[in-house]
């Protein structure tokens, strides 16, 4: 895959490579600026928008959809996909101007996109079920009439999927060739990899058979090898453009440190020390956690409410408007937020627990730093997070055996990047996208960069037999050791509670009391890469809480 830096690139740019995936063809110039369309849209873009440059990408695609061709555009967090679908939205193209349709799950960005558009007197209108019916009735009179047309929809898949009302609008427009194109913004949501999947998307598959020769453009900051497939499966793109980039976004600093006891203390420690008065946002895996984080952080003194699906949409819209204009510094929230946040100055992001992937982590962290100024991303890993995850993944009955598997194999990789303390983040990260990249180019922007430890091979076959023979004993005996636990009983530990609870019978019971605390741990976490041991999940004696123990076999789920 060819990689291309994020600086703007000057109209008259280079030509973007045009990426072959599943045997797309294409019918557009080779050199978009030679396009008929390229003047308009050269002049929309200056003096709608006020800007001088496109940046990597947007100018190809603008051209192909305007040219009535299928578009997927893969372009990092704040890399302007939005402007990919507005300036041709002004423009005549092939289809001679038209109504686009722009359908996004996320009705806090649609506002904010309606409001900005309509402050540069673009005729941009929404239709979502938080409207009041007046307002509804009004945009879909304008649309079923003969007077002119707004130039851009905004609209849920939801709506999309279940308006009666909509599908007569669009079958009209269609019948009078005024359907300019759709644009399915965070397209991975069609995909069933990952936790992301959306039902609704799926309905989308619909456009394609009901307006058969309307162009669709499909945007994402986040797809895998796999995820590009489904969309493009998904919304049968044909003739279709594949537009990549690099992810790398250089000016991130990304850092993993093992969750301390007083997590909030060290957040707020951590937010004083190297941001205040500045603004984040701390990801959390629960709706509860975030209310909970959230309160303790306005006890020590910041500005930081929460967020999450739950919350009434005006008191979303509230906390958003707050975050945006600066009165609150922090928001505590589930992924639910974020996605088409145009809010440039975020300083940093914060993951209080581990997310399930790593193209969730990547989108998320992509948060920070749009403004192209150095920004910090901090993952606060526990073990219990992945084996709370994993366990979750494993009961959820509305899973098929395959997404389980999916879904797990992702959890694996996201812990296995949190417990890697020797190679670059950036190479980590990048390889997902299959994106090479070396870490000499890394520059210090990572904790295992600017620490750099070394390799040393050695042969730590003795230790691995002797713990998996430890716990198979202990498994016999139905004893239930958590991770720390087995590293204290293979080195002879004479804890209390653990000679209370005759640990000290269990094979190879000290064995270990010369080795590395460190050497057991790192063989120990290879034995669950490796799934030749297996976290499980289960009651802590008598107190009610869950404990992670430790089990012998191999499990693909």
């Amino acid at each position: 895959m060819v990689t291309y830096d994020e600086a703007l690139l000057p109209t008259r740019s280079p030509i973007p490579e045009v990426h072959n995936a599943c045997a797309p063809s294409f019918s557009i110039p080779l050199d978009p600026q030679r396009s008929p369309f390229f003047a308009e849209v050269e002049e929309k873009l200056t003096r709608v928008f006020g800007l001088r440059d496109f940046r990597t990408n947007q100018l190809a695609a603008i051209i192909a959809t305007l040219s009535g061709q299928d578009v997927l555009v893969l372009m990092p967090t704040g890399g302007g996909k939005s402007l990919c679908y507005q300036v041709p939205a002004l423009c005549r193209g092939k289809k001679k101007r038209g109504v686009t349709f722009v359908v996004s799950p996320l009705i806090a960005l649609m506002h904010d996109q309606v409001q900005q558009l309509q402050l540069k007197h673009v005729d941009a209108q929404l239709f979502t079920g938080e409207q009041d019916t007046s307002d509804r009735e009004m945009l879909s009179s304008r649309l079923l009439g003969t007077g002119e047309k707004p130039t851009i929809v905004y609209i849920t898949p939801e709506k999309l999927h279940s308006s009666s009302q909509m599908t007569r609008i669009l079958q009209f427009l269609y019948s009078r060739g005024e359907l300019a194109r759709f644009v399915i913004d965070e397209a991975h949501l069609i995909s069933s990899w990952g936790r992301d999947f959306r039902e609704s998307y799926v309905s989308l598959r619909d456009l394609r058979r009901d307006y058969a020769d309307v162009p669709i453009m499909a945007l994402t900051a986040t797809a895998t090898r796999e995820q590009q497939r489904d969309i493009i499966t998904g919304l049968g793109l044909r003739d279709y453009l594949l537009l990549t980039q690099s992810f790398n976004r250089s000016n991130l600093h990304y850092a993993i440190q093992k969750k301390p006891p007083r997590t909030v203390d060290f957040v707020h420690k951590w937010i004083m020390d190297k941001h205040p008065q500045e603004t984040g946002i701390i990801y959390c895996g629960g709706r509860d956690k975030c209310e909970k984080v959230a309160k303790q952080l306005r006890d020590l003194g910041l500005t930081a409410k929460h967020f999450h699906a739950e919350i009434d949409p005006q008191d979303k819209m509230r906390t958003m408007e707050d975050w945006k204009s600066g009165r609150c510094k922090i928001i505590v929230a589930t992924i639910a937020f974020g996605m088409g946040i145009d809010k440039a100055d975020v300083r940093f992001v914060i993951h209080h627990d581990m997310p399930s992937s790593l193209a969730g982590y990547n989108q998320e962290t992509g948060r920070a730093g749009r403004d192209g100024k150095p920004s910090d991303c901090l993952l606060l890993y526990a073990f219990g997070d992945y084996t709370w995850q994993l366990d979750r993944i494993r009961k959820d009955e509305g899973l098929s055996e395959e997404n389980k598997l999916r879904q797990s194999r992702d959890l694996d990789d996201m812990n296995h990047f949190c417990t890697n303390t020797i190679d670059c983040r950036r190479t980590q990260l990048l390889s997902i996208f299959h994106e090479t990249f070396d870490p000499s180019a890394c520059h210090g922007t990572c904790d295992n960069c600017t620490t750099p430890g070394h390799m040393v091979e050695e042969d730590v076959t003795t230790i691995a037999s002797h713990l998996v023979e430890m716990f198979e004993s202990a498994q016999a005996l139905g004893i239930k050791i958590t991770k720390p636990m087995g590293v204290d009983v293979y080195r002879g530990s004479r804890k209390k509670d653990l000679l209370n609870k005759h640990f000290d019978r269990l094979t190879h019971f000290g064995v270990g009391k010369t080795c590395d605390r460190a050497r057991v741990e790192r063989t120990l976490q290879r034995l669950l890469d490796d799934r030749i041991l297996n976290p499980t999940v289960g009651p802590s004696g008598s107190s009610g809480y869950s404990a992670t123990y430790i089990e012998v076999g191999f499990c693909c789920i």
